[in-house]
């Protein structure tokens, strides 16, 4: 339901004050997109803090909102004038359309606004093709645009072509919590739709694997920050190339797996061609998840290669191994805590009890997680710390066909969304990609499970072989990329056996409880198979220690 405003001022006036229309936006609207990362918290109002405009006709304007997003229950005083974060408040980019024209954009509008002589409408900018052409025209002269409290810088970057025009425009916002629109099939804009201060992962790391000739990621071709008055730098829009592919590597998987499951359930064969699964091209048994370690392995290596500041490897040492049980032994309880608070179905629940059996018992995990760390704290060489991808699954790669085969690009390299940019901008181990990578595997089976509801007797058997789906694409996965790191770079990673598969696991069991809470604040529905991961981990650690029961 659109907003509702009834003003006596000319539409020329109103397009350059937006502080009284911004508040009129259904806050349903913004609760029900995906890129509100405040799942957690209900939003008690919205605001304009700041407002730039890109374009101006006689009939339309198209610019760009700072809207401020407080949250009802937190204490937000004293922001109000202060672009900074608080607990209270963040920070939207939110791109307008104002205009006389209800037929410029498909949808509803987010605010009709009555005035003597005329009637407006407001939409989210995102879908409109004079948005991404100002937005474009403004990345390609490297424009600066001021706004009453800070400005909009853009600027080129890297050697692509960058078109300005906008014939088809595309949004997709649905899976991901940045809004991501595809211009002509050439070229992509990914809108940060929450301002937070600091350097852009994606956009570092982009242009640092540009440099050294990567070639399995888009070629970054501009972006776009926000300063407020008091200095902040927020990333907000990064432009790359359009890949053509066909499809991402976790709905490729997920194909694969729901077949896979349903096959050995029936005690069927695969079907024939025609059957709308996609193949392989002729591929051996195994190429795909064998070609994704490989691509993978590729990026730790040219990341590993990047000169400049912030990117030269580390030994990984002992404190760092510290931090990371450590952060693993305080998650339990904030985990399980969040779990108590969220409201879920039996089903699930019978999962949370098994959870609180399982990591009730707090001193015994710190008891086998502290003997994880002495033997990991004791070994001469646990390899490197890189600047790595940071949220590593199967949606970050998409497939591509090259000389009738499958090959995968990389995409997003944002990190966590749920950690601090300051987090995601440091570096780690490789393995915390190689344990992401596991952990997708894993998803993509236990999905596949969930899915199939027309075998409700049969659950705890398709879990079963759920779980082994996953293991099997994850082992295939992991041969592929040892198999690369062993030529190119090893001293990446530790040396010793057992101190590999420990500290992987150790990162795959940190995952786990991360997507516990990541799926509590965005996917609710699929907490099962995050419960399910971490169970699991947990088990590969007690058998690898043989630390007793937890």
């Amino acid at each position: 339901m659109p907003g509702i405003w009834l003003t006596s001022r000319p539409f020329e006036e109103i397009i350059y004050d937006l502080s009284f229309i911004v508040p009129r936006i259904d806050l349903e609207w913004f609760a029900d997109a995906r890129w509100l990362q405040r799942k957690d918290a209900s939003i008690s109002r919205v605001s304009l803090y700041d407002w730039v405009t890109l374009s101006v006709d006689a009939e339309s304007v198209v610019g760009i909102a700072v809207v401020a997003a407080d949250f009802e229950g937190e204490d937000s005083s004293g922001a109000q004038d202060e672009f900074q974060e608080k607990a209270g408040r963040d920070f939207y980019n939110v791109p307008l359309l104002v205009t006389k024209s209800q037929d410029l954009i498909q949808g509803e509008p987010l605010v009709v606004v009555t005035g003597s002589d005329f009637i407006g409408y407001v939409y989210d900018a995102t879908g409109a093709q004079a948005f991404v052409a100002a937005l474009l025209g403004a990345v390609k002269t490297g424009a600066v645009v001021h706004s009453e409290r800070g400005y909009f810088q853009f600027d080129r970057i890297g050697s692509g072509a960058l078109e300005s025009t906008a014939r088809t425009v595309i949004t997709d916002d649905r899976d991901t919590t940045n809004t991501v629109i595809m211009v002509d099939n050439s070229q992509v804009i990914k809108v940060y739709r929450k301002l937070q201060a600091g350097s852009s992962p994606d956009i570092e790391i982009s242009k640092g694997l540009d440099k050294v000739g990567f070639q399995s990621i888009p070629r970054p071709l501009g972006y776009g920050t926000y300063s407020g008055w008091q200095g902040v730098i927020c990333p907000a829009f990064f432009v790359q190339e359009f890949i053509e592919n066909e499809g991402d590597a976790w709905s490729i998987l997920c194909r694969e797996a729901l077949e896979s499951l349903k096959a050995q359930l029936w005690d069927s064969l695969p079907q024939e061609d025609g059957d709308g699964c996609i193949h392989d091209y002729g591929r051996s048994p195994g190429f795909r998840e064998s070609r994704l370690g490989t691509v993978t392995a590729g990026l730790h290596l040219a990341s590993s290669r990047i000169d400049e500041d912030g990117f030269t490897p580390e030994v990984m040492r002992p404190l760092d191994v510290a931090g990371l049980v450590g952060n693993i032994i305080s998650a339990v309880p904030i985990t399980i805590e969040e779990l108590r608070r969220a409201n879920l179905d039996s089903e699930t629940l019978a999962k949370t009890i098994s959870m609180y059996e399982s990591l009730g018992r707090k001193e015994a995990v710190s008891k086998c997680l502290r003997q994880v760390e002495e033997i990991l704290q004791n070994s001469s060489d646990l390899g490197m710390k890189i600047r790595i991808h940071g949220d590593l699954h199967l949606g970050q790669f998409l497939q591509v066909r090259k000389n009738d085969t499958c090959d995968f690009v990389i995409i997003d390299f944002e990190g966590e969304p749920l950690r601090p940019v300051c987090e995601r901008l440091r570096k780690s181990s490789p393995l915390r990609d190689v344990a992401g990578m596991l952990r997708s595997f894993d998803y993509s089976g236990y999905s596949a499970a969930f899915r199939m509801d027309e075998c409700p007797d049969e659950k705890e058997h398709l879990m079963a072989i759920a779980r082994e789906w996953g293991s099997e694409t994850g082992e295939r996965f992991l041969k592929g990329y040892l198999e690369a790191m062993r030529r190119s770079c090893p001293h990446l990673l530790p040396k010793d056996a057992r101190d590999f598969h420990l500290l992987l696991l150790c990162f795959k069991l940190e995952k786990a409880l991360y997507e516990i809470r990541y799926e509590l604040r965005n996917r609710p529905r699929w907490v099962n198979i995050a419960l399910r991961g971490t169970l699991d981990s947990i088990n590969e650690i007690q058998s690898n220690l043989n630390c007793g029961e937890w």
